[in-house]
C-alpha cells in the first residue's frame, strides 16, 4: 500500500491538529509501505499560510506526475488539492479527503478581524471544492457525514473515523507530585477540563456547573486548563483557571484529576471528535462526558470509562456527577477500562480503518 498525504499546516505544533496530524503521519508510516508526507518543512514554516498551501500544492502535482504508478492513495486536507487531486484522479489514484467541520460554520464564532475572515472564507470554499471532487471523504464525526451526504456533498460510502490516542499524552509525574507542583489541596475533589475555550468547546456549561457545585457546598472545584477563559465567560472568576499550559502541563493536570471534563456546545453541524477524550484515557482517568453526543457519549460508552451528563441542566448534572465521584471503586474500573482499551483506540487502529472502508467505497 502506497501513499501519498499532504496538509498545508505546521505538522511541528506540539498541540491540537498539528499535533494529531503528526501522530496520524505515524501511524500511516507504520501500515503503509511506502508513504510520501508534503508538509511545510523548515523554510515553510516561516511563511504565510498563503505560500505554505500553494508550494504544498506544487509539491504534491511534482509527486503524483513522478511517482503516479507508485500511489495507491493520495490524502489531503485544508487548503490544497484543486488541482493535485483531480490529477490523481486521472492517474487512477483513489483520492481521499479529511474534513472535521461545515463550510463556513466556524467563521461566525471566530473573533478575527474582517481581512482575516475574508481570507478564512476564501480558504473554506476553496477546501469545500476539494472534498467534493474528492473519491471518499473522512469525516471525525457521522453527524457531519449525515449533513453532507443530505446537502448532496458526499456518500453513503465516505468513512466516519474518529481521532485517537497517543502515549505521548502520557507523563509520569505522581498524582501526589502533580497536586503540590499546582498548588492543589489533596481535600478538594477536582474536575479538569483541558480542552480549548473556543465557543465551540461549551466552557461556559462548566461556569454554571461550578455555580451549582458552590451552591450547595460541594466540595468541588473545576479546573480549566487548555487556553483562558475570558471575564465574559466568568466574570467572578469562579472556576480554577491554569492557562496556557503546553501538552505536558495539561497532561500534569489530568493526574490531578478526580474525573475529566467533556463538555461540548450545540453551536455547529458536528460537535467534531475530542482529542482530550483520548488524553483523558490514556492516562487512566474517569470521564463525564456529554449525553446524546456523537464522538462523545458512544466512545464514553463503548470504552466504558465514565458516565455522560447534560451539562445544559446545570442542576442534574451535579446531582449525577457527585454521585459519580463518590463511587470510589467503581472509579477505579472506570480508569482501569481506559488505560486497557488503548489497543482499540490509538492511531494506528484508527487509520487502518481509512484504508478497510476506503477500498469498498473505490
Amino acid at each position: 500500500m502506497n501513499i501519498l498525504y499532504c496538509c498545508p499546516f505546521d505538522t511541528s505544533i506540539p498541540t491540537g491538529k498539528n499535533r494529531a496530524t503528526r501522530h496520524k503521519i505515524e501511524a500511516l508510516k507504520e501500515i503503509g509501505d511506502a508513504v510520501t508526507i508534503i508538509v511545510p518543512g523548515k523554510v515553510g514554516r516561516r511563511l504565510s499560510r498563503v505560500f505554505t498551501g500553494v508550494i504544498c500544492e506544487l509539491r504534491c502535482i511534482l509527486a503524483i506526475v513522478i511517482k503516479n504508478k507508485k500511489i495507491d492513495y493520495y490524502i489531503s486536507r485544508g487548503d490544497v488539492g484543486l488541482f493535485s487531486v483531480p490529477l490523481a484522479k486521472a492517474f487512477g489514484i483513489l483520492t481521499m479527503r479529511e474534513i472535521h467541520c461545515g463550510p463556513f460554520e466556524e467563521l461566525t464564532l471566530l473573533k478575527k478581524p474582517k481581512p482575516v475572515k475574508l481570507y478564512l472564507k476564501l480558504v473554506f470554499y476553496y477546501s469545500f471544492i476539494v472534498n467534493k471532487m474528492s473519491d471518499v471523504r473522512i469525516y471525525n464525526n457521522p453527524m457531519l457525514k449525515e449533513h453532507f451526504v443530505k446537502e448532496g456533498w458526499g456518500n453513503e460510502n465516505d468513512i466516519v473515523s474518529y481521532n485517537g490516542g497517543s502515549p505521548d499524552a502520557v507523563v509520569s509525574i505522581s498524582k501526589e507530585s502533580a497536586m503540590k507542583k499546582y498548588s492543589l489541596n489533596s481535600n478538594v475533589k477536582y474536575l479538569v477540563f483541558v480542552g480549548s475555550t473556543s465557543k465551540w468547546r461549551g466552557v461556559d456549561l462548566l461556569i454554571d456547573l461550578q455555580k451549582e457545585f458552590d451552591k450547595n457546598n460541594d466540595n468541588i472545584k473545576i479546573i480549566c486548563a487548555g487556553g483562558k477563559v475570558t471575564k465574559e465567560m466568568d466574570p467572578d472568576g469562579i472556576v480554577i483557571n491554569v492557562a496556557p499550559l503546553d501538552d505536558i502541563g495539561c497532561a500534569e493536570l489530568i493526574k490531578c484529576a478526580d474525573a475529566c471534563l467533556l463538555p461540548v456546545a450545540d453551536n455547529r453541524v458536528s460537535p467534531g471528535s475530542p482529542l482530550k477524550l483520548y488524553d483523558y484515557m490514556i492516562n487512566g482517568r474517569p470521564i463525564i462526558g456529554q449525553q446524546k453526543m456523537p464522538g462523545y457519549s458512544d466512545e464514553i460508552k463503548r470504552y466504558d470509562v465514565g458516565i455522560t451528563v447534560d451539562f445544559y441542566d446545570s442542576s442534574e448534572a451535579r446531582n449525577l456527577i457527585v454521585e459519580f465521584i463518590e463511587g470510589a471503586e467503581a472509579l477505579k474500573l472506570y480508569s482501569k477500562n481506559a488505560e486497557n482499551s488503548f489497543d482499540d483506540y490509538n492511531w494506528v487502529s484508527r487509520v487502518k480503518d481509512w484504508f478497510i472502508y476506503g477500498s469498498q467505497s473505490a
